[in-house]
């Protein structure tokens, strides 16, 4: 069952790809226009090698500045990550030491069940024994 589910997913998926895909190149070939509209044009004015090493130190430092934001953002949740973690972990033995003086509570009743057990036993032992000892006597009477 699980098989022919991951199976339709599959192909759901499948389908769906194809549709963004179909749509991403009607898009694309709209915002074009036909070859034989283009035409060779002579710039009035370049870009100078100054320019283009602004243009690409500026990249450089939007880059970075992203890449530290990201950094900080990955820092932040693996802090509160580990801050959840850690509670959890204390949360787990507190409830360990809790069930752990249950236990230790639970075996101290038994041990008492235990004994009052063998108490009452060896009681019952020595009141048959004396009542066998009082049907003989009147037996042998």
């Amino acid at each position: 069952m699980p098989v022919g589910i991951a199976a339709w997913l599959a192909c759901l998926t499948f389908v769906m790809g194809t549709l963004v895909l179909g749509i991403k190149m009607v898009k694309e070939f709209r915002g074009h226009p036909d070859a034989s509209d283009v035409q060779a044009m002579v710039a009035d004015r370049y870009v100078t090698r100054m320019q283009c090493e602004k243009g690409h130190d500026a990249m450089n430092e939007t880059v970075k500045d992203l890449f530290s934001k990201i950094g900080g953002v990955e820092r932040g949740a693996a802090a509160g990550l580990n801050i959840e973690v850690r509670s959890l972990r204390q949360e787990r033995k507190e409830d360990a030491a809790i069930l752990q003086h249950r236990l230790s509570k639970f075996e101290e009743q038994i041990g008492g069940l235990v004994t009052s057990t063998t108490l009452q036993n060896n009681q019952l032992n020595r009141i048959d024994e004396k009542i066998d000892n009082i049907m003989r006597k009147q037996r042998t009477n």
